[in-house]
């Protein structure tokens, strides 16, 4: 992916409009949908203010990298349950490398369903019941 695809997934994964993304970085709708469009590349300084305003890599952006930021990074030791993170690293260490490519992807989609203030748990988000 480049840089264009990976801006309309991070917008729309933080259910932003383009206009409302364009506003968080401060810059015109027009220009941001051009970045979108991939008409127009952003200049170093607004790669920079997506990276700090929505705490995602650089080489993500860039395509680099899969990874939205290193998941380590940023974790306070004493606000994990390590009982918990330990279950998920040996369930993780059960899976294949799609798997966990998948694992790695829905997490980040989380993360960034977080920061949007959606208030769905990740059941009601992911999975909509059966009727009938």
């Amino acid at each position: 992916m480049i840089i264009k695809e990976r801006l309309a997934l991070l917008r729309e994964g933080l259910g932003l409009s383009k206009k409302e993304f364009a506003e968080k970085l401060n810059v015109e709708q027009s220009t941001y949908g051009k970045y979108e469009l991939g008409k127009r590349q952003p200049s170093l300084e607004i790669l920079l203010r997506i990276t700090e305003l929505f705490d995602v890599s650089a080489d993500y952006l860039l395509g680099l990298s899969d990874i939205h930021k290193p998941f380590i990074t940023g974790i306070e030791s004493e606000s994990i349950n390590k009982k918990s993170l330990n279950d998920v690293i040996n369930i993780t260490n059960e899976l294949s490398e799609q798997s966990k490519t998948d694992l790695l992807k829905h997490a980040e989609l989380l993360k960034l369903r977080d920061r949007a203030g959606l208030i769905e748990t990740a059941t009601e988000f992911y999975i909509k019941p059966v009727e009938g």
